[in-house]
């Protein structure tokens, strides 16, 4: 009488190592979509960030030098500008809770890591030492001047005797082509220097 074999249940271990095989490569399939897709949504965030701070940066820069004062009695020089460096008298700052008041501020392009430069703000209601970075431009920016009767210069005054003067307009300048390109720029209002206010009662003047 003959005994028939009957073949056991299960996988051999050749079917296992190719099932193993096929679940690893899917599995790296499905790691490098989700990483891919991840940079691609980083990408993505860091660009949609970028078209929302620039704009942002470039009002600030416009809305603070817009409102430069024309002269002042106590200050000697009010506007005072180099290639790097604005110095002068605001009616506005970025400094938050102040009232608007004649405040010294200052714009700065430093350097900023290799091939670039920041443009830094700061005023006198800040902290002492304390500095905003606003945005960040090529190496070779800088400020560049326009008096009324459209003349530009690489520094305000272009002359000692319009200490009392500001520009008509401000631009920030790429220098690094052949050709430089503006890359800011603000028509300042020629504000003059605020009167004060004398003190009154219901509305009449106290003498």
């Amino acid at each position: 009488m003959k005994t028939a074999h009957v073949r056991s249940q299960g996988f051999t271990l050749i079917e296992t190592l190719i099932a193993l095989i096929i679940t690893s490569m899917l599995a790296g399939l499905l790691v490098s979509a989700l990483f891919f897709a991840a940079r691609t949504q980083s990408g993505m965030s860091k660009v949609a960030l970028q078209m929302f701070e620039a704009p942002a940066a470039r009002h600030k820069f416009q809305y603070v030098l817009a409102h430069c004062l024309a002269a002042s009695a106590s200050a000697k020089e009010n506007f005072i500008g180099s290639a790097d460096r604005i110095d002068c008298f605001s009616l506005q700052s970025l400094s938050v809770g102040e009232a608007p008041a004649p405040v010294r501020i200052q714009w700065s392009l430093i350097a900023g890591g290799p091939g670039m430069k920041k443009l830094m703000y700061r005023d006198e209601w800040m902290p002492a030492g304390e500095q905003a970075e606003i945005a960040s431009f090529p190496e070779r920016s800088a400020f560049r001047y326009w008096s009324s009767d459209a003349a530009p210069s690489a520094s305000w005054p272009p002359s000692a005797n319009k200490r009392a003067w500001i520009p008509q307009r401000i631009e920030i300048l790429d220098r690094s082509r052949s050709e430089p390109v503006v890359i800011w720029g603000v028509t300042l209002g020629a504000s003059g220097w605020p009167e004060p206010t004398p003190p009154s009662v219901f509305g009449l003047p106290l003498r």
